[in-house]
């Protein structure tokens, strides 16, 4: 298993080029990495434990919703008031 810096960074490389250009490939990739970051054995964080356990489902989810050919419903969520991570 990656180090946690490198997966982390991965993380955030993977991220940035799906923003850029959206693909199925990419989306399993981060699904993939969120999964090894929320069951890494150097992760005592039980913040990013969760974060990658949740992350992954949200873009599992996003990636069979393509997949389906299914158009997302507006969840009625304001992401503009979102809460910040601390």
């Amino acid at each position: 298993m990656p180090k946690m810096e490198t997966l982390i960074a991965s993380i955030f490389y993977l991220m940035t080029r799906h923003s850029q250009s959206p693909n199925a490939g990419l989306e399993q990739s981060i699904v993939d990495h969120m999964q090894m970051l929320a069951a890494h054995p150097d992760c005592h964080s039980k913040v990013l434990k969760d974060a990658g356990h949740r992350l992954s489902m949200c873009w599992r989810q996003e990636a069979r919703i393509k997949e389906l050919g299914i158009e997302a419903k507006p969840s009625g969520r304001n992401r503009s008031k979102a809460t910040p991570v601390h």
